[in-house]
């Protein structure tokens, strides 16, 4: 039990301090982002990775930006663009969809750093810890086999508290 507390308590300073870092990261580039507009700073695009990595830290999914432009003898070019790999572009659409990012990002940060400290989040997370591991690997949770899986634990977790010095028994005679 004693380890267990102490794994939940690394656990519980680890996810606060990444989170209040993330924060102040996304907070500092947003800084640097309104200055580059500005035009009191040309090198924001030395961030732009350090940017998207925490856009999509906080699970903001690239966006495509429409684009038309001439290309010539009165033809027309249309197309999509990625929008993390034009955040440095001044165009007003992309400094719009940028700006919704960082605040969408800042709000998700302040979320999780509030989220650490229920108990009912903490709950839910041993509640539906398989879901969590799998979603956590980047699968989607809701499956059937992540279902399955999901009901099994549910079984097999008041079955293995109910058996646990049985079970420890066994382990004992099987490694001694």
């Amino acid at each position: 039990m004693k380890y267990l507390v102490i794994a939940f308590l690394c656990l519980w300073i680890y996810r606060l301090v990444k989170n209040i870092s993330s924060l102040i990261r996304i907070n500092h580039y947003y800084d640097k982002y309104t200055l580059y507009l500005s035009k009191q700073d040309s090198l924001f695009s030395e961030n732009t990775h350090a940017v998207v990595q925490l856009f999509k830290a906080a699970g903001i999914v690239d966006r495509l930006i429409p684009f038309t432009q001439p290309s010539g003898y009165g033809f027309v070019a249309q197309g999509n663009a990625s929008l993390f790999q034009n955040i440095g572009n001044l165009r007003e659409d992309v400094v719009v969809a940028t700006a919704q990012c960082f605040k969408q990002a800042t709000g998700t940060f302040k979320h999780r750093i509030l989220e650490n400290f229920s108990p009912i989040f903490w709950v839910d997370c041993v509640i539906y810890l398989p879901r969590k591991i799998i979603e956590y690997l980047g699968l989607k949770g809701d499956t059937v086999p992540v279902k399955v899986l999901q009901l099994l634990y549910w079984l097999a977790t008041p079955l293995l508290l109910i058996f646990r010095e049985n079970i420890y028994q066994c382990v004992i005679s099987l490694v001694g």
